[in-house]
C-alpha cells in the first residue's frame, strides 16, 4: 500500500497550477464552511484508546473514506483556481498554526490535529526536558512545536528547512506558540559539505515533496546554502543534542554523510530518526547497507517505526507501536523506510 501511494504522489508531481486569482467571497466563504465541518466530522471520529477493536477502526474509517474524497475533490479544484484555502488549526497537543488545504501536512494537521501519529508519539516519549531536538526536513514545523513543548525553557530546537514557502510557515508556527526563545529556524538544507545546492519545489498540493535531489516533475526552485550537522559540533562544549529527526526526500544520504563528528561527540543515548527513501537517491549512490553501515560501527542498532499516511489511520492516533528491530535487508530499488537509530540492544525501543 506504501508503494501505491508513493506511485500515486509521483504521478501527480507534474501536475502544476496556473496562477492563482482571488476567490469570490461568497465562494471563499462556503469553501471554509465546507472545511470547518469536514474538520469537525473527522475530530468526532478519532477514537482516543490505545486499542480499539479492528471493528471500530472499519466503522470509522468507513465513514470518514468517502466524506474525505467529496470534499478533497472541489478543494483541490479550488486550490488550482484560486490557491490553498489559508484555515486556522490547531493540534491535538494545542499548538496552533495557519494550515494550507490541501497541502498534505498542513490539512493532516488542520482535520486530524496530528502528523505521522508513530513517529511524533515517539519523539514525545524520547524528550525531556532541558533535552535539545534536531528538525531536519523541518516542513510547516509540526514536530518542532510537539519537541519544544516536550523539552521547555531550558532546552533547545533546532529546525533546518530550505524551501522559501515552508520556511516562512515554520517561523510564523513557532511565532504564534511563543517558542522563539527555544526554536532556532534555519533556512538551509543539510549536506555533506557546506555550499550552495540547487532546490526543487514539490507539487502544491504535497510540498513536503520539496527536496535538493532532481526528480521528474519537480521544479528546480532557485539554490539555497546548505550545511552539514557536524558544524554543530562547535556551537557547545558537549553537545546536548538527544534525538535527530532526518526526512529530507531522497538527500539523506547526504545528511548521513555529514553528521559523522557530530555523532562521535554526541551523548551516548543520541537516537536518530530517519526516513530511507533509496528509490529517490540520485544515481550512483551507495546501497543502504554502505550507507548506513557507519551509524551501526559506531555502535547504533536499527529499529523500524511503523509511518502510515493513509488519512484512516489518524483516527486511532494513540494507538501507537513500539520500534522493531531490524532483521531483514533494506530493498533499496522501491521501499521507503523510516527507521530510529539508538545504542539499545533490545527486539524494541
Amino acid at each position: 500500500m506504501r508503494a501505491l501511494t508513493f506511485r500515486i504522489l509521483r504521478k501527480l508531481d507534474a501536475l502544476r497550477p496556473p496562477a492563482p486569482r482571488r476567490a469570490p467571497p461568497v465562494l471563499e466563504s462556503m469553501a471554509r464552511g465546507a472545511a470547518s465541518a469536514m474538520r469537525g466530522l473527522a475530530r468526532s471520529l478519532i477514537l482516543e484508546s490505545t486499542n480499539p477493536p479492528p471493528w471500530r477502526r472499519a466503522l470509522h474509517a468507513a465513514t470518514l473514506a468517502p466524506a474525505l474524497a467529496v470534499w478533497l475533490a472541489p478543494m483541490f479544484v479550488y486550490a488550482r483556481r484560486y490557491g490553498a484555502l489559508e484555515m486556522e488549526g490547531e493540534s491535538l497537543s494545542g499548538q496552533r498554526t495557519t494550515c494550507r488545504i490541501p497541502d498534505l501536512v498542513p490539512t493532516y494537521v488542520y482535520l486530524f490535529g496530528l502528523w505521522e501519529p508513530d513517529i511524533t508519539a515517539f519523539v514525545r516519549r524520547r524528550l525531556e526536558p532541558g533535552d535539545t531536538f534536531v528538525d531536519v526536513g523541518a516542513n510547516v514545523g509540526f514536530l518542532t512545536l510537539e519537541a519544544a513543548s516536550r523539552v521547555g525553557p531550558r532546552g533547545r530546537v533546532v529546525a533546518f528547512e530550505p524551501a522559501p514557502r515552508l520556511f516562512a510557515a515554520l517561523v510564523d508556527a513557532v511565532r504564534r506558540n511563543g517558542w522563539s526563545q527555544i526554536v532556532e529556524a534555519r533556512r538551509c538544507a543539510v549536506a555533506a559539505v557546506r555550499g550552495r545546492v540547487a532546490l526543487h519545489a514539490g507539487p502544491d498540493h504535497n510540498l513536503a515533496l520539496t527536496t535538493t535531489v532532481p526528480r521528474p516533475g519537480l521544479a528546480h526552485e532557485g539554490d539555497v546554502d546548505a550545511v552539514p550537522l557536524d558544524e554543530m559540533v562547535a556551537e557547545e562544549p558537549r553537545p546536548a543534542i538527544r534525538l535527530i529527526k532526518i526526512d529530507v526526500e531522497g538527500a539523506e544520504t547526504e545528511v548521513l554523510s555529514g553528521m559523522r563528528r557530530l555523532v562521535e561527540a554526541a551523548r551516548q543515548d543520541l537516537e536518530i530518526v530517519v526516513e530511507l527513501t533509496p528509490a529517490w537517491w540520485p544515481a550512483g549512490s551507495k546501497s543502504p547497507e554502505e550507507v548506513l553501515r557507519p551509524l551501526l560501527e559506531a555502535g547504533f542498532f536499527a529499529y523500524e517505526i511503523e509511518n502510515d499516511y493513509f488519512p484512516w489511520r489518524y483516527l486511532w492516533p494513540n494507538a501507537v507501536g513500539a520500534p522493531k528491530r531490524l532483521r531483514r535487508a533494506i530493498k533499496g530499488s522501491t521501499e521507503r523506510i523510516d527507521l530510529v537509530f539508538s545504542r539499545i540492544d533490545a527486539d524494541e525501543l
